[in-house]
C-alpha cells in the first residue's frame, strides 16, 4: 500500500472504488468508525440500512458512495471546480479521486489518463457554450440584437470560466483530439456563421464572403474576451466596452 492510499490519523473520509466487469461496487474504507454507518451491497441490490454487519462487506458512510454511471460526472464536476481554483497544471486523476472521496484507481475506469480527462472537460465546455449561444440566438430580433446577445453570452462564459475556455481551444487542436471534440469546436463557428447568413438575408449585413465576415466577428469577440479575462481592461465596464466593440465592428458590416 502506498503512502497516498494509507489510512491517515483522524481521516474519516471513505474511498469507494469501482471494480469488476459486472458493475459490482466494492467499498474501500479509510477508518470506518463514526456515526451513520450503513452497509453497501452489490449495485442493483439496494442498501442495507439496518446497520447489521454483513460478512465480506465493508461499511461506508451514508452519502459517500458513487455507483457506476455517476462517478464520471462527479469527477468532471470536481475537475471543473479544481480548474477554476488551481489551474490546469494542477489537475490529476489522483487528486480528483481524493477530492470526491474514491480510491485513486477508480477514475481510470472512466478516463484512461490525464489527457483523456482534459479532453472530456474540453468537450463538456464546448457543449455548454454551444447551448448558451443557441439560447442567446433563439431570443429573436434583427441581426444586431441577436449578435449582441450572443456576444454577451460568449464573453460571460469566458469571464466565468477563463481557464476552461483556454483549455477548450488547446485540446481541440491537440494531436489526440477526438472527432467529437473537433466537431464540438467547429459547432461554435457554425453558430456564428448562421447569424451572419441570416443578417445577409435580411439586408443587415453586406453580401459577400459570409465565412470571412464570421471570422472577423469571432476574432473580435474572442480577442475581447481574452482582454477581459486577463485584466487588461482596468476601470472599464465589460458590458459597455463590448457594446463599443460591436458598434465599431458592425459599422463595417453595414450594407454598402
Amino acid at each position: 500500500m502506498d503512502a497516498e492510499s494509507a489510512v491517515r490519523p483522524g481521516d474519516d473520509r471513505r474511498a469507494a472504488g469501482e471494480i469488476g466487469q459486472v458493475g459490482e461496487l466494492v467499498v474501500l474504507a479509510r477508518g470506518c468508525h463514526g456515526p451513520n454507518v450503513v452497509i453497501d451491497n452489490k449495485v442493483g441490490n439496494g442498501n442495507n440500512d439496518s446497520g447489521v454487519n454483513i460478512p465480506g462487506k465493508l461499511p461506508v458512510m451514508a452519502g459517500e458512495r458513487y455507483h457506476h454511471g455517476d462517478l464520471r460526472a462527479a469527477l468532471l464536476d470536481a475537475a471543473s471546480a479544481a480548474l477554476r481554483v488551481r489551474g490546469v497544471d494542477a489537475l490529476s486523476l489522483r487528486e480528483l479521486a481524493r477530492d470526491v472521496g474514491v480510491s485513486h484507481a477508480a477514475p481510470r475506469r472512466h478516463f484512461r489518463d490525464r489527457q483523456a480527462l482534459l479532453n472530456a472537460l474540453a468537450l463538456r465546455g464546448f457543449q455548454r457554450l454551444s447551448a448558451e449561444l443557441d439560447a442567446a440566438a433563439g431570443t429573436g430580433g434583427r441581426f444586431r440584437a441577436r449578435l449582441t446577445v450572443m456576444a454577451r453570452a460568449y464573453v460571460d462564459f469566458a469571464v466565468r470560466d477563463p481557464e476552461l475556455l483556454e483549455l477548450m481551444f488547446v485540446r481541440k487542436h491537440a494531436p489526440d483530439a477526438s472527432e467529437e471534440l473537433v466537431a464540438a469546436g467547429r459547432r461554435l463557428g457554425e453558430q456564428m456563421l448562421a447569424v451572419i447568413v441570416d443578417g445577409q438575408r435580411s439586408g443587415d449585413v453586406h453580401g459577400g464572403d459570409a465565412e470571412g465576415i464570421g471570422l472577423a466577428v469571432f476574432a473580435a469577440l474572442h480577442g475581447f474576451a481574452g482582454l477581459a479575462t486577463s485584466g487588461m481592461l482596468p476601470g472599464l465596464d465589460t458590458g459597455e466596452a463590448l457594446e463599443r466593440i460591436l458598434d465599431e465592428l458592425l459599422h463595417g458590416a453595414t450594407p454598402r
